[in-house]
């Protein structure tokens, strides 16, 4: 019996390793260069302003862009921005250009009211998980689009 148990253990892994070995070679015989890799864990709510979860931030690296991302050497560069924000009133101003011609999934304009109301969603909505990161935010305003 364990003879026959170590033969059919053999032939399991080998058709495994095979499978494996084929899902890397592309149907035109070419490796593939991306690897999927699947969570552990499911989001706890597909919604950033109320998600909580570091699997919710895995999955709205893929979704979302934001107005600025942070790199390996955390250093911030522009994603939805068109550049660094600038600084006036002593540090109590911030402007932030918006990158143009940038279009929602819809078709709908990303603009500066968009951006506004993302922002105030975050400050005002019941049960946000953003509203400490922005609780140092007294007003958002839309100066040209």
């Amino acid at each position: 019996m364990q003879g026959r148990t170590m033969k059919w253990l053999s032939v399991t892994v080998g058709v495994l390793a095979t499978v494996v070995l084929l899902a890397g070679i592309g149907y035109a015989g070419t490796a593939k260069t991306t690897l999927v890799v699947a969570l552990n864990q499911d989001p706890d709510i597909l919604d950033p302003s109320l998600s909580r979860t570091y699997v919710g931030r895995i999955i709205y690296e893929h979704m979302c862009e934001k107005l600025y991302e942070i790199d390996q050497n955390l250093k911030i560069f522009p994603q939805l921005a068109a550049d660094l924000p600038s600084f006036s009133d002593g540090g109590k101003t911030v402007t932030i250009k918006l990158r143009s011609g940038v279009k929602f999934n819809d078709g709908t304009p990303m603009n500066a009211e968009a951006v506004r109301y993302s922002l105030d969603r975050h400050l005002t909505m019941k049960g946000s998980a953003r509203r400490s990161e922005l609780e140092l935010v007294s007003a958002i305003e839309v100066v040209d689009p």
